[in-house]
């Protein structure tokens, strides 16, 4: 083998030396940079990269897994993409990717609250193909909640409500496209992760839900390398931020940097064994208990409660 195959690349000048540094092996290989992963996202927003390369980079990432540096990069580097006011003010980012399989999606009306209480809360998120989840916009679009399609209506959503829930596909179209290829691929991606780094409104406090314990250690040590004021982690239900009242859920606090780890202490609570998760029941239930309606529901009270909690 000549020396020019048998090199590490140091210099990345295309897409494919992205590929080639990611995929060479154990010994030539390495992961990418900050600044590297950044460009590589600047080329995938300007279309310089063919689909053969991206399901190459985004399946090698899947297979070996994204460092904290290449996730803060791409999200940085594709944040250059979104077209967002630079007079929006959001107090709380909270992204929803995951979906519900089992529980209801208590989260929502522990958001609701927080807005309540006077915060400014958008939440954004996708509706991904697995029909086996409950995503979160039909059910906020049954309670007819404020969602927004543009800007200016996220601005007025905000200003008479303090809450808004923003479609993927108003700030960032190209995403969900990457997002959606999941059904081609079969497997999640890094685009899962960054989607809940992206922080639109560069709001000083993000809400971040995670389900595997690595994410979690991920998602906290990216945190680390952003600019965001004050970022929870929370280990919910089915992967959204929600801490299910009757478990230990791991809570993880950065602020300005420094890492604070905690763990929630389960209530004397019953978790109901099977739910009805069609959008008519999950909504009329919700409505029931946000308007105080529905005293029974003792599980999802607690839920909502020891979701707060770890808000503030």
């Amino acid at each position: 083998m000549s020396s020019t195959h048998s090199k590490r690349i140091d210099k990345i000048d295309s897409f494919k030396d992205v590929v080639r540094v990611i995929g060479r092996g154990a010994t030539l290989g390495r992961s990418l940079t900050l600044a590297e992963a950044a460009q590589a996202a600047h080329w995938l927003l300007n279309g310089e990269v063919d689909d053969v390369q991206l399901g190459a980079f985004l399946m090698m990432l899947r297979l070996r897994g994204e460092t904290p540096e290449e996730a803060a990069g791409l999200a940085q580097g594709l944040r250059a993409g979104m077209k967002v006011p630079d007079d929006l003010a959001v107090d709380v980012d909270w992204p929803v990717y995951a979906g519900k399989r089992r529980q209801l999606p208590w989260f929502l009306l522990a958001s609701l609250a927080l807005a309540k209480q006077g915060k400014r809360v958008m939440m954004h998120g996708a509706v991904g193909g697995d029909t086996d989840r409950l995503y979160l916009e039909p059910v906020i679009r049954a309670m007819g909640l404020p969602i927004a399609h543009n800007w200016q209506e996220v601005q007025a959503a905000l200003d008479q409500h303090n809450w808004v829930y923003v479609p993927m596909e108003v700030f960032f179209p190209q995403l969900v496209s990457w997002l959606n290829l999941k059904q081609t691929l079969g497997l999640r991606s890094v685009m899962h992760t960054v989607a809940r780094l992206l922080n639109p409104a560069q709001a000083p406090m993000s809400v971040r839900g995670v389900f595997h314990q690595e994410y979690v250690e991920l998602h906290a040590k990216v945190a680390q390398l952003q600019a965001t004021d004050k970022v929870i982690i929370i280990r919910g239900d089915g992967g959204e931020a929600e801490v299910s009242a009757d478990k230990r859920i791991p809570i993880v606090r950065i602020t300005q940097g420094c890492i604070e780890e905690s763990t929630t202490e389960p209530e004397l609570v019953s978790r109901p064994i099977a739910e009805d998760l069609s959008v008519q029941s999950v909504t009329q239930r919700l409505l029931s208990v946000w308007r105080s309606e529905m005293s029974e529901e003792i599980f999802g009270r607690a839920t909502i409660n020891a979701t707060l909690a770890v808000l503030h």
